[in-house]
């Protein structure tokens, strides 16, 4: 079997060729060069913006299907260039979906979001339940959640993921990153002063157990909408406590001067994978504490992937 794999270069995309890499033929697509390489794997570096250079990929290579991680996914970003952002998600998705149906493929799996169920009416969030984003960065994802659902001649699935963490994870981009950070430079983990505020809540799952969801929706042939969460809701500040208790480092510090950002008071998010369980036979392996006791010693190992990062933190 051979998958087309956009964003080879990202979080997800490098964890997809590292896990399945001797199980796939995987074909990589990003404009970025990969910080790594997995053997067999064959690499293009291609934007997906450019739909004549697309078609040359796919008419070379002839992929039985896609796995389209590609994306602009940072939230600050979205809001000091949303053009930019609804350029490379939304514009960037049409055109792998036209080349797609073009070449008649067997599968188009989207990599959507928790994200763009904003703030539910009801926990955990079903697949069925109404997209309400809430920051310009979600409604790009929701957008193109829609689009993969109504582009006709598509054989498509989407997964929508709940927040990420794990090896490689960056630490200006993913909240357990840069805790885990903050704890391996000796720098406290910082919450308002407000006892008495309530802490953002997130579905937390191992970057493993995703994509083992991924494999499983290629191996089922999946069509329709899965979430791949934990099935579980921490808080922030549980988080922060259960990574000091893993790595028996770090303090927690309630600091009047800081405050979580407006879109961030009262958030939720907490996914219900019943139908994960049921239909692909998906179920979390790794839990919280063991993921992060994974990504702490990754990270005390590579303490310098992210240079010049370390300089800037």
């Amino acid at each position: 079997m051979k998958v087309l794999c956009t964003g080879t270069s990202g979080f997800f995309g490098t964890a997809f060729c590292e896990y399945l890499h001797k199980k796939y033929e995987i074909v990589g697509v990003d404009w970025r060069p990969p910080k790594e390489k997995f053997s067999g794997v064959r690499y293009y570096r291609a934007n997906i913006l450019h739909l004549n250079g697309l078609r040359k990929i796919f008419e070379k290579e002839h992929p039985d299907r896609v796995i389209h991680f590609a994306a602009q996914s940072h939230i600050e970003k979205s809001f000091s260039d949303p053009i930019g952002t609804y350029r490379i998600n939304v514009i960037g998705t049409i055109n792998l979906l036209e080349v797609a149906k073009e070449m008649n493929l067997q599968q188009f799996i989207y990599i959507s979001s928790d994200i763009v169920y904003g703030k539910a009416d009801k926990y955990p969030c079903k697949e069925t339940q109404s997209l309400k984003p809430c920051n310009l960065y979600a409604a790009s994802k929701a957008a193109c959640d829609i689009l993969v659902q109504n582009f006709p001649g598509i054989k498509w699935a989407i997964a929508r993921p709940s927040m990420s963490f794990g090896p490689r994870g960056n630490p200006q981009e993913q909240v357990v990153a840069k805790f885990l950070w903050n704890v391996i430079h000796d720098k406290p983990l910082r919450f308002p002063a407000d006892r008495d505020i309530i802490h953002p809540t997130r579905d937390i799952n191992y970057i493993g157990n995703i994509i083992h969801g991924l494999e499983l929706m290629i191996e089922k042939d999946a069509y329709g909408i899965y979430n791949l969460g934990s099935g579980k809701e921490t808080s922030i500040l549980e988080l922060a406590e259960k990574i000091i208790e893993v790595t028996g480092k770090g303090e927690i510090i309630f600091d009047p001067n800081y405050h979580y950002r407006s879109e961030e008071v009262g958030m939720r998010t907490w996914l219900d994978i019943t139908k994960a369980k049921d239909e692909l036979g998906y179920q979390p392996r790794i839990n919280l504490e063991e993921g992060l006791k994974i990504t702490y010693d990754w990270m005390c190992k590579h303490l310098n992937y992210w240079d010049p990062l370390h300089k800037r933190m």
